[in-house]
């Protein structure tokens, strides 16, 4: 049903981030939707270049699209479903003349110290989610350290903080390397606001891609990452962005 925005595209002009990705063909720009928004809308960049038309690929048709200098907005008028939504652009020039466009603000974790509720072993420690954490050689490849808490911990959880308070946009989770099935039923992210604990997301898997996208910029100096439900969740990558 949506194979054209995917068969013979590339990559772009919107770079990948949280929220999703875009790929074009011609004058089409797809906006592949694939993180969670929290809010009515998610604001891109402005595309520069005129929209003569939008549909929506898959089922979810709740969408409108405004192109401006406030950016792209692509709001939803309904339910909110944008874990499977694609939606069509159709532009007044080819969109391999549109040079990349950023859509998320600087990877904050490098300024962060980690630390979690336990550790499966010094190898599977939480420092290996901070940048520039070692490598396994595995299968012939070289694949980025994990983490994973010890069997005993039954709601382990992960801790990000910062010294000054940080302004929050995107997050995005990659679990275990070899995965076949989420190991996660239920997690919750929780920024620490007025001296406690708030709980800006909750969810029930996140898999290969997990990307959540906040509609309001979450101002604080910690978040945790706490997986209420699950059996032997290993995590590879935590991805936390500011506003742009």
């Amino acid at each position: 049903a949506y194979g054209e925005s995917i068969y013979g595209t590339q990559g772009g002009p919107y770079i990948s981030a949280p929220w999703g990705s875009s790929t074009y063909k011609s004058n089409k720009v797809y906006l592949h939707l694939l993180g969670n928004l929290i809010g009515k809308k998610l604001v891109l960049p402005k595309l520069p270049a005129n929209i003569k038309s939008y549909k929506t690929l898959t089922e979810n048709t709740n969408v409108e699209i405004s192109n401006s200098e406030n950016g792209l907005i692509v709001s939803y008028k309904g339910e909110i479903d944008a874990i499977n939504t694609i939606v069509e652009l159709t532009l007044n020039k080819e969109a391999k003349e549109i040079t990349p466009i950023k859509t998320n603000g600087e990877l904050i974790i490098q300024e962060a110290t980690i630390k979690s509720s336990s550790d499966k072993s010094t190898d599977f420690a939480a420092n290996n989610l901070l940048p520039n954490a070692d490598e396994d050689f595995s299968e012939g490849i070289r694949v980025k350290k994990s983490w994973r808490p010890s069997s005993k911990d039954k709601q382990p959880f992960i801790e990000y903080s910062w010294t000054e308070i940080q302004k929050i946009k995107q997050i995005g989770i990659k679990e275990g390397r070899r995965l076949d099935v989420s190991k996660i039923q239920e997690f919750e992210i929780k920024a620490w606001e007025n001296n406690q604990w708030e709980t800006i997301y909750k969810g029930t898997d996140v898999g290969s891609f997990f990307g959540v996208h906040f509609d309001k910029t979450i101002s604080t100096t910690k978040i945790k990452i706490q997986f209420n439900e699950q059996n032997g969740v290993e995590i590879n990558k935590v991805l936390i962005y500011s506003e742009q």
